[in-house]
């Protein structure tokens, strides 16, 4: 090397050395000049490059160098400084190269062991961060091997352990390479730490891994067990190595070796409690020795500590002894999980899930149902393989196919088996059970006998001897007989297998069906259901024991654990047990939902359907009672073709929905087959007496007979099976008392010969008399059956009773016997009201009032349930009426005690009312006066003692004399502290009772009594005038109204003059009808000067009234308008007003509006009813109006709008329905005329009438008329008809509403639903139908003309009016014709006489069009009708129109135009058209040009105009004309034909 490049080489190591790496670079770079291959300039480079963060250049330089001199250190240095420094290559596979070629140089150059431990170190963890394990153990291997000292060899031994360990070693030379480290590092002396036992664990946990039980490695076996103890001498405070020892001694299966490990699990449990394998050992010790529940216990406790294969194995065994199968497959399950962690080879894994697999099969056996079982056979089957050779899997396969009735697969297993060991006691026990399946009794015993005298193994001991004794129990006829050798079987296989359900069991059904001891027999059935609660012979025959001892809570408890614990599809015995309990108990609803559970666990069981059928019917749900009935007919006749009892109970229920023909033909259905079936014969009988009922109500007495005599004849068959039936002969009885209702003469019954009684069987027939007698002799052969019956009694009676009134003179003997057994019949039950109300009826007869009162009086009391359904429906309708509340208190004050307090209490949260006050503060003040009860205790603001003070201070207030309220007031006021106005309260309460200390207690027939005396105290004319008009009032209420008029007219003799008697005498003579008597009174009255305004009011009234009955309605109406103009603010005088005008004038209706009007301005009183009023003036003006199209259409919408508004504000009023319902009907058919609404709005508003008629109905039903409570007959009579008239019209509105609506099917609903009740109005639904049909056909061949040719002459008119619109529209006009004259003849009034002229006026222009020969008769009978018509009315707008059309059609121009001059101003536009062209024709006649001209220019209709061109043309022959009405209306034939002719 030459001086310069030396020089260089200085100048770039100084360079370096001061940070100066450009002036470094530039010297070598002139070196590399002189020597191209200059290490130390490559190195300086490199240096230099990796200084300045130029790393691809630095890598480059050292590269080079190494490529110059490889063996030199320096530049690999270099070069792993430059990656060790660069993120991007630290971890670089060039690295590994670089530090194995630095480990090598360092180790060939015998360089430091520091330097070469450093280098080795940095290579194994690069290479283990690169997943190259491999390379970092054998680097470790190199730096253990040149360690100087032994704390890095044993460090270099960790790591290779560390890594072998991740490296998860398989292969046996990698384990035996790490057992030769792991001996290498613990023949070490090594010191007690952590470290050093850390190793020693792992070292004996790799040899238990490599341990084999399959085939034991004894030298392995003793390795692991020197290590344990090597482990445990070393490390004292650890129970690892016992427990590594206790795992290995479990393995055994020598018994006897296995026992002789016990003190070590006894140690380890000792010393170490934390342990778990210390409580296995010892659970498979007392396992051994067969005490399981021990030995579950003692593995539980191990369990709860850690969790191992070991001790769920262990469990999974203990629990297959003790049966418990479910917990056994949890047990299986946990094994298995817990099988990837155990210490042992993946061979031995294999084996021990084998074993798992076998105990998982024999779970699922145990289990026993279908799906377990053939999954079961599913596991052993992919066993065999396995196992083929395995007597044991054999026996158990064996077992499992004999369970799945596999005869011929388990006879196979069982010879396979026998081939191997023939001795074996399951292959004999297996092969004696196989023919026990095949009924093969005395093989099976040959075998499976001798067996229970020479055995010597004790593993299945107990199912030998449960199985001979089931062998031996359902073997031959002498073990039938006497079963005490099973007995002696089954406990010897009780004692030896205590947990077998099936040996208790059977022992239960032995001390049941054999001993016939019960306690012991639920004893063993206890003990087979708490060993399996799955077992459901044991569990039903539990249940059925303790029914049979009388238990049933015991058998309930069981039916609900079982249902609530378990599936519903596998349960169906306790669903079923428990519904027919809860039958018994009455729990009708729950009941359903047992049954209906157990029909969803067996949908095809006949008798689960049969006991739903029996609940649903008890439940009262007839329909599903009979569907389910009908599906136990049709499951159990595929067994039983001739089942009795559903068909039975399917026609009872058809008689309790009244369905009697159907119920008829069921029973005769069940006759067929069994014809002296009594139950059926009695249900026959039943159904024809009930339609004999149906006829009475009907008037069919003659069908009733029918029936009477049929439901006998089948009474007479029952009789001769059995004639100890009391419902037979009440039945009779009823048969024979139910012709009370028919005539003498129509009473002709042929008794059957077996219960005709003796005298009477020489008469063919008996007659009415003779029947109802028979009847008594009926059921007094039922009470000589049950004396003790009320019902018998109270029949009987009504019998008698009967025969009394049907004898042509009273029989007081008869009556005398029908008051004793009424007595009776109360005697027996004093609660029965009917009874009650009998034995009135016959005290009245017999002219005992005090017993008929007392009777009535007591029947009222019992009737009280009445009162409750009316206050429960008023409260339904309006939670808020607080009256029916009040009623309900009043009720419960006599009934429900606890409740009357709170039922007031709620009143008076309501609504404070007099009533309910006082109440509330009578139970309050009981209440704090008592000394057992206490007051609820409520906030401050609902303080009971303060809320009655309010309510009695009320009370007090409106009714000053009441003692009771006053004093009940006091008690409060006391009770609060406020003495003061607690003496005041009882001093006026003390002050009311001194003044009426002389009152006593009368009846209602003493009040008249009680007057005089009052009249005589009092010298006061008034007064005594007021007693007379009460008395004349009660005497009225009572009845006796001649006593009341002659009262009256006394009290309008005295002075001073009494108003209200003189009104009150002159209601009487309107409601007497005495006109003479009305006018005298009249005239006192208008003597009398009247400044009470309600007195003005009935005045006026009262005179109206009087002079409408004289039919001078101008002489009324200005009676009115003069009271009127006297008291011009009175609202009621108009409103008086406005009802005469509208009932007198309805021409006149709009003035009645205004009346209205007036009336709802005057007074809010009568704002309602003059709200009505006007909307009924309002819909009459539409009607007049019809012209007025935009006036009539804001008239109705007036009138829905005044009817809704009346409709709020009374609700309840039907009427105010009614009127609602008309305006909207009317406007409904208005709008559909004129087709100014769409037909979706149409739809709707007749849909808003049906429910508005709707509402009325039940309105109707619920409406009690304000004059009811006043006690006067004939206003009551007439109101109720008022409210019957108002039914009647809504029924036919509402047919009419549905037949105009097209819903038909509605209104044929409504005809089936009325025709019962109203006849009357379903004849005319009927008519209005039939109508309805006729004019929807286009032929009369389409038409049924049946039911009209039925029409008779006791129609009412409009049908005969209707009648001629159906003929008419067929075209029959001759039919048309008689109709309206028949209309014409029964027309009762003027009106309806010019109705019916008017009619046959259009029905003769209709038939004038048809232009037949026929037409001069129709054009005669026309103009006939219609000057009939001008003679009564000449200015009538219909007649003059029909007169002018008949005048054109006789060609009689111009009396056509004389009738239509007067149209032509008329409102209606059609009549202005006809008259307009009628008046046309007359001038073109007459030739008038300017005429004519005027009114082609004044003809507003283009149909109108182009007739007049038509008819101008033809008369002036220009054909211009026709061109026109072509022009005008180009759709008529008739315009181009005429053109056609002219051209």
């Amino acid at each position: 090397m030459s001086k310069e490049i030396k020089g260089y080489l200085k100048a770039a190591r100084d360079a370096i050395r001061l940070g100066e790496y450009k002036e470094a670079l530039k010297n070598c770079k002139a070196v590399l000049k002189l020597d191209k291959s200059n290490y130390n300039a490559f190195v300086f480079i490199g240096k230099a490059a990796t200084e300045m963060q130029q790393f691809d250049q630095a890598q480059a330089a050292y590269r080079r160098a190494t490529q110059f001199s490889p063996d030199v250190i320096l530049a690999w240095q270099g070069l792993a400084e430059l990656f060790e420094r660069n993120d991007e290559h630290a971890k670089s596979v060039q690295l590994v190269e670089i530090y194995d070629k630095l480990l090598e140089l360092v180790t060939d150059g015998q360089s430091e062991h520091g330097k070469v431990r450093e280098i080795g170190e940095k290579l194994a963890r690069l290479c283990e961060n690169l997943h190259q394990i491999d390379k970092a153990i054998d680097t470790w291997i190199t730096i253990a091997r040149l360690a100087d000292s032994q704390d890095n060899k044993t460090n270099s031994l960790k790591a290779i352990f560390t890594l072998l360990q991740k490296k998860k070693v398989t292969t046996d030379d990698d384990r035996k390479q790490l057992r030769k480290y792991y001996e290498e590092y613990l023949n070490q002396d090594l010191d007690d730490s952590q470290d050093s036992m850390k190793v020693h664990r792992e070292y004996i946990n790799l040899l238990c891994c490599e341990l084999n039980m399959s085939k034991v490695e004894t030298e392995l076996y003793t390795t692991i067990e020197n290590e344990c103890l090597k482990f445990t001498a070393k490390f004292t405070t650890t129970p690892f190595p016992l427990e590594i020892l206790a795992q290995l001694y479990l393995r055994d299966t020598d018994d006897n070796e296995f026992k002789k490990r016990i003190p070590l699990f006894i140690k380890l449990t000792h010393s170490y409690p934390e342990s778990s394998f210390g409580y296995y050992g010892l659970g498979k010790v007392l396992l051994s020795i067969k005490k399981y529940k021990k030995a579950e216990e003692v593995l539980r406790r191990g369990l709860d500590i850690k969790a191992s294969f070991e001790g769920w194995h262990l469990i999974a065994e203990v629990n297959y002894y003790l049966r418990q199968y479910s917990a056994m497959l949890t047990s299986v399950k946990s094994a298995y999980e817990c099988l990837a962690n155990h210490l042992s080879t993946s061979s031995y894994k294999d084996i021990l899930k084998v074993r798992l697999q076998m105990l998982n099969a024999l779970a699922l056996r145990g289990i026993g149902n279908k799906s377990s079982l053939s999954s079961a056979a599913d596991i052993l089957a992919k066993l065999h393989d396995h196992l083929s050779d395995d007597i044991e899997y054999l026996v158990e396969y064996s077992q499992l196919k004999i369970e799945l009735e596999d005869i011929d697969a388990a006879d196979e297993l069982c010879q396979r088996a026998s081939e191997l060991d023939d001795s074996h006691i399951g292959v004999k026990i297996n092969q004696a059970w196989i023919h026990f399946i095949k009924k093969e009794f005395n093989k099976a015993e040959n075998i499976i006998v001798p067996l229970t005298h020479n055995i010597h193994e004790t593993k299945r001991l107990g199912e030998l001897y449960y199985k001979c004794g089931r062998i031996l129990w359902d073997s031959d006829e002498n073990n039938r007989v006497d079963k005490s050798k099973c007995l002696a079987i089954f406990l010897k296989a009780a004692k030896i297998d205590p947990f077998h359900a099936d040996t208790f069991n059977y022992l239960g059904l032995y001390y049941k069906s054999i001993a016939n001891d019960m306690h012991r027999a639920r004893k063993c059935f206890e003990k087979a259901y708490n060993l399996d609660s799955s077992h459901d012979n044991a569990a039903v025959m539990l249940t059925d024991t303790c029914v049979i001892i009388g238990d049933t809570e015991a058998a309930v408890k069981i039916y609900k654990s079982v249902t609530e614990s378990r599936p519903i599809l596998s349960c169906k015995w306790a669903w079923l047990r428990l519904g027919l309990h809860q039958m018994d108990i009455s729990d009708i609803i729950a009941a359903c939902i047992s049954f209906q559970n157990a029909i969803r666990a067996d949908p095809v069981d006949p008798r689960s359907w049969e006991c739903l059928g029996d609940a649903y019917k008890e439940r009262g749900s007839y329909i599903a009672a009979i569907k389910a009935y009908a599906r136990c007919v049709q499951l159990a006749s595929e067994e039983d073709p001739k089942i009795i009892y559903p068909l039975y109970q399917i026609a009872s229920i058809k008689h309790l929905l009244g369905l009697f023909d159907e119920a008829i033909a069921d029973y005769k259905q069940i006759l067929e087959f069994r014809s002296d079936y009594v139950p059926v014969l009695q249900g026959i009988a039943e159904s024809l007496f009930a339609k004999a009922i149906e006829c009475t109500g009907s008037n069919l007495l003659d069908r009733m007979m029918i029936y009477i005599q049929q439901s006998l004849n089948y009474i007479g068959k029952i009789a001769k099976f059995n004639t100890n039936l009391i419902s037979t002969w009440k039945l009779a009885g009823d048969c024979c008392t139910i012709v009370y209702a028919s005539n003498k003469e129509s009473v002709r019954l042929l008794m059957p010969q077996n219960i005709v009684p003796l005298d009477l069987q020489t008469y063919s027939y008996l007659d009415k008399s003779q029947v109802l007698k028979v009847g008594a002799r009926y059921y007094a052969a039922a009470l000589r059956l049950t004396p003790n019956s009320s019902s018998l009694w109270y029949s009987i009676g009504v019998s008698y009773l009967r025969q009394a009134e049907c004898s042509d003179n009273i029989d007081r003997s008869t009556l005398l016997n029908a008051l004793e057994s009424f007595r009776n019949s109360i005697r027996l039950n004093s609660n029965d009201h009917e009874s009650w109300s009998a034995l009135g009826v016959v005290a009245c007869k017999l002219n005992n009032p005090a017993l008929a009162q007392h009777a009535f009086i007591k029947s009222l009391s019992l009737s009280k349930q009445l009162a409750h359904e009316a206050f429960k429906r008023s409260q339904s309708a309006d939670p808020y009426y607080v009256e029916a509340w009040i009623g309900q208190s009043l009720i419960a004050e006599v009934s429900t005690v606890d409740q009357a307090m709170d039922l007031f209490r709620h009143s008076m949260d309501l609504r404070m009312h007099v009533e309910g006050c006082l109440g509330y503060a009578s139970w309050v003040c009981q209440t704090i006066t008592s000394l057992d009860k206490k007051l609820p205790k409520y906030s401050q603001y609902r303080n009971p003692l303060k809320q009655a003070t309010d309510g009695l201070a009320l009370y007090t207030g409106h009714i000053r004399d009441n003692p009771c309220a006053y004093n009940l007031l006091g008690i409060l006021y006391e009770q609060q502290s406020l003495y003061l106005s607690a003496i005041e309260a009882y001093s006026r309460s003390l002050t009311l009772l001194s003044d009426s200390s002389d009152e006593k207690a009368m009846q209602y027939d003493d009040i008249l009594i009680v007057l005089e005396e009052a009249m005589k105290m009092t010298m006061d004319e008034e007064i005594k005038s007021c007693s007379y008009v009460l008395k004349a009032i009660i005497a009225f209420a009572a009845g006796d109204a001649n006593h009341s008029k002659a009262l009256l007219f006394q009290v309008s003799q005295m002075q001073p003059v009494n108003k209200h008697g003189l009104l009150a005498l002159a209601y009487l003579a309107i409601l007497l009808g005495d006109g003479t008597l009305l006018k005298a009174v009249l005239s006192e009255l208008m003597k009398i000067s009247l400044k009470d305004e309600k007195f003005i009011t009935r005045y006026s009234l009262l005179f109206s009234s009087f002079y409408k009955l004289q039919h001078d309605n101008v002489r009324a109406r200005n009676f009115i308008c003069k009271m009127i103009h006297e008291n011009p603010d009175n609202g009621v005088l108009w409103q008086q007003l406005g009802k005469h005008i509208i009932s007198s004038s309805p021409e006149k209706s709009s003035i009645t509006s205004k009346c209205a009007r007036t009336a709802r301005i005057m007074s809010v009183v009568t704002s309602p009813s003059s709200v009505a009023l006007e909307g009924a003036s309002l819909l009459a003006c539409k009607t007049d109006n019809y012209s007025e199209s935009g006036a009539s259409s804001a008239g109705i919408k007036l009138a829905i709008r005044a009817a809704s508004k009346v409709v709020f504000l009374r609700p309840d009023n039907p009427y105010n329905w009614a009127l609602l319902g008309t305006s909207i009907a009317s406007h409904n058919r208005y709008s559909t005329a004129k087709n100014t609404l769409k037909m979706n709005c149409l739809e709707n508003l007749d849909l808003q009438t049906l429910a508005f008629t709707d509402r009325i109905a039940e309105l109707n039903k619920q409406k009690v008329p304000k004059e009811s409570r006043y006690h006067v007959p004939k206003l009551l009579t007439a109101c109720i008809a008022s409210l019957q008239r108002l039914q009647n019209w809504l029924t036919l509105a509402r047919a009419h509403s549905l037949v105009f609506g097209h819903k038909i099917e509605e209104a044929k609903d409504l005809y089936i639903k009325v025709n019962a009740n109203l006849p009357d109005q379903a004849s005319e639904i009927d008519f209005l139908l039939k109508k309805s049909a006729a004019m929807e056909a286009k032929k009369v061949t389409s038409v049924d003309l049946a039911s009209l040719k039925s029409v008779n002459i006791s129609m009412k008119p409009h049908h005969w009016k209707d009648l001629v619109e159906i003929y008419a529209h067929l075209g029959m006009m001759k039919a048309a014709e008689y109709c309206c004259r028949r209309y014409l003849k029964v027309a009762d009034n003027k009106n309806s006489q010019m109705e019916a002229l008017l009619c046959l006026a259009h029905l003769a222009l209709r038939a004038i069009n048809y232009r037949n020969q026929e037409s001069p008769r129709w054009l005669s009978l026309g103009q006939e009708a219609i000057s009939e018509i001008m003679k009564h009315n000449s200015n009538n707008t219909l007649s003059q129109l029909f007169a002018s059309l008949f005048s054109y059609h006789d060609k009689n121009i111009k009396n056509a135009y004389r009738f239509s001059k007067p149209l032509l101003t008329d409102k209606h536009y059609s009549a202005i058209e006809i008259s307009q062209y009628l008046a046309f024709l007359y001038f073109v006649s007459k030739k008038e040009s300017d005429t004519i001209q005027s009114c082609l220019q004044n003809c507003d209709s283009n149909r109108m105009l182009s007739m007049m061109y038509y008819h101008m043309g033809l008369c002036t022959n220009d054909k211009r004309y026709l061109c026109y009405a072509i022009h005008l209306d180009p759709v008529q034939d008739i315009y181009w034909q005429a053109l056609h002719q002219f051209n």
